[in-house]
């Protein structure tokens, strides 16, 4: 008598070897796999894949950041080619997905806005009744000194410079009731159209005065007893 382990078998062959009284003696044999085995080389490739795609995810990560800070000028475009270069390395690595090139964009257009904003906050809008400038001294036609009035109080003494492109008619002892300009760092820009200044004046023309300043024969604004220096 010939006896058989408990065993199940997908394939019919062997299920058609123990039915066949022919073959009674002989023991089924599984079917062969068809699945190659797994080789070293493939296996290590894939770790370090895995590793450099850590890493590569980790500097995208780490640019993305870099650059969301900078402004999109010329002297900072390598910093771009950087990240734009690790998105394509992860795609090489990794295959191509859409989520690296809309991060890169992402990262300009934020940059963009971050740039826009900066330079937007660099318009300055002062107005009567809460802010005037009083203009104590003149130096010449480009440098000043200003008294800024807030609410009726003085906040501070400042030096002022327009930039050239554009030169301001101001005489010491006037105010300011309305300034408009863009902070360029070394100077004041009042050249476009939309910025400038409007003196105070006593009858809608003539300007309001420190009281130790007038309007001489000459029609020239002048103070006593330093004529570029007003008392208000």
């Amino acid at each position: 008598m010939t006896f058989f382990s408990k065993a199940r078998y997908s394939d019919s062959s062997c299920i058609t070897r123990l039915s066949n009284p022919n073959n009674a003696g002989s023991i089924p044999v599984a079917p062969p796999t068809t699945k190659k085995p797994v080789k070293s080389e493939q296996l290590a490739r894939t770790v370090q894949l895995q590793s450099s795609d850590f890493y590569l995810k980790a500097a995208l990560n780490n640019q993305f950041h870099k650059v969301e800070a900078l402004p999109p000028t010329k002297s900072n475009w390598r910093e771009y080619e950087r990240l734009r270069d690790l998105v394509l390395r992860l795609r090489r690595n990794a295959g191509f997905s859409p989520w690296p090139p809309l991060a890169f964009a992402l990262s300009v257009l934020v940059a963009l806005a971050i740039w826009a904003h900066r330079q937007s906050s660099r318009d300055f809008t002062f107005s009567a009744p809460a802010d005037k400038f009083q203009i104590l001294r003149r130096f010449d036609a480009y440098h000043y000194q200003f008294r800024w009035i807030h609410n009726g109080m003085a906040i501070a003494d400042m030096p002022v410079v327009f930039c050239p492109n554009y030169e301001p008619q101001l005489s010491a002892g006037q105010t300011l009731t309305w300034l408009h300009y863009q902070d360029l760092g070394r100077c004041w820009d009042i050249s476009l159209d939309h910025y400038g200044y409007n003196p105070e004046t006593r009858d809608g023309i003539h300007p309001t005065l420190a009281p130790n300043c007038f309007v001489n024969d000459r029609d020239v604004t002048e103070c006593k007893p330093n004529k570029l220096e007003a008392r208000f």
